[in-house]
């Protein structure tokens, strides 16, 4: 494969935000311009070009194996019936499934930068690209429908239980919703000859898709994935964080006056509480890394737009490396949530000992701590 390939492949198959990759420019915008890079046969000597190849080649099939076997086990024990009664493990749940997808589409798209595998024709160029945007809104609108609720159900607890019905209907408007907003993908794009590279890609199948795609649609998948999820988790992660603490010192204070008739109930609550502050340190955590690992992703689309970051073949290979980790951080961010729930809860350790001890065929250790952790009634 030559270096016009390798660059052509490095772009189009890493795909995270892809179309928001688009430099200053005008309409004749086209996906190679991102680097401009299609003459040029040093790029494979720079050694940021050669890293970013190492980071995509090794590290990303990794992280994703990794993480589809741990949002696999994540859905199994967020699905058992003492975790699913919490309107946040049904999220969680979803959660797991959406993200196990995107690895797998990030899988497929490593896949087509090796000679002969790519799979991409008229049909499975518009399904993967409408599949891939599906799902990373869906992830995102879980996400922030999760956040939403537990705030909600930390400053309202006492109305917090009529809402638990609810969860699979706002999960089902989130998928309408998604449908809705990537249903173009299926439309728009095609199996085109780049009149630059000469090789055929899915790109846009008319100037009018053409500008929808290079030019309209970068923003609105930008505010969808990024903006918008990354302002509304930071603000509400802050007002859970102060509102549990509130709730917390009012609950102590209750407990250390004996006279005070709330506080029977508050000790017989005092167990509850420690489920719904697992569950709460869950949800933080998964937040927190969302902001963390695609935060800077928001920041990068944000330069990109306003100035021109390839325009030296050095420049390009250093601006196809900060691409290549950024993209990389976002598919980290889908393949850590098993590792977040082990961190932050006790009965989600628990659980996945019980469900492997299982598996690997010791059932009485298994159900022994099973039943050990129902006594205890810790989430």
């Amino acid at each position: 494969m030559n270096v016009t390939m390798n660059v052509s492949e490095a772009l189009n198959g890493s795909l995270g935000l892809l179309t928001s990759a688009s430099p200053v420019g005008g309409d004749d915008w086209s996906a190679s311009d991102v680097l401009d890079l299609s003459n040029d046969n040093t790029l494979e000597n720079f050694i940021e070009f050669q890293i970013a190849n190492g980071i995509d080649y090794y590290f990303s099939p990794v992280c994703s194996a990794v993480g589809i076997l741990g949002n696999m086990w994540a859905f199994a024990i967020l699905l058992t019936p003492s975790m699913r009664k919490s309107t946040t493990c049904q999220y969680m749940a979803a959660l797991a499934i959406a993200d196990s997808l995107i690895l797998v589409y990030n899988v497929l798209f490593l896949i087509r930068k090796f000679p002969g595998l790519d799979f991409f024709n008229p049909w499975t160029c518009k399904l993967l690209f409408f599949a891939f945007y599906y799902t990373i809104h869906f992830d995102v609108g879980v996400m922030m429908a999760m956040t939403i609720e537990k705030y909600l159900a930390v400053k309202f607890p006492l109305q917090a239980a009529s809402w638990k019905p609810r969860t699979k209907l706002v999960i089902g408007l989130i998928a309408l919703a998604c449908l809705v907003l990537d249903f173009h993908s299926l439309i728009t794009r095609g199996m085109v000859v780049d009149p630059n590279t000469g090789v055929e890609g899915c790109l846009p199948t008319n100037p009018a898709n053409k500008f929808f795609l290079f030019l309209v649609w970068p923003w609105i998948d930008a505010v969808v994935y990024c903006f918008i999820p990354l302002t509304t988790l930071f603000v509400l992660n802050i007002l859970i964080i102060y509102t549990v603490k509130k709730s917390r010192k009012m609950r102590q204070q209750m407990m250390e006056n004996p006279e005070n008739s709330a506080a029977t109930n508050s000790r017989a609550d005092t167990t509850k509480g420690s489920k719904e502050n697992q569950i709460t340190r869950m949800l933080l955590l998964v937040s927190f890394a969302f902001l963390i690992f695609v935060g800077p992703m928001a920041i990068i689309i944000i330069v990109e737009r306003r100035f021109d970051l390839s325009s030296t073949p050095h420049q390009a290979a250093i601006y196809h490396l900060a691409r290549t980790i950024m993209n990389n951080l976002m598919y980290t961010n889908h393949s850590l949530n098993f590792l977040l729930y082990c961190l932050s809860a006790k009965r989600f350790r628990e659980k996945f000992i019980y469900l492997f001890d299982w598996v690997v065929g010791n059932k009485t250790q298994g159900n022994r701590l099973e039943n050990t952790s129902r006594t205890a009634m810790r989430v």
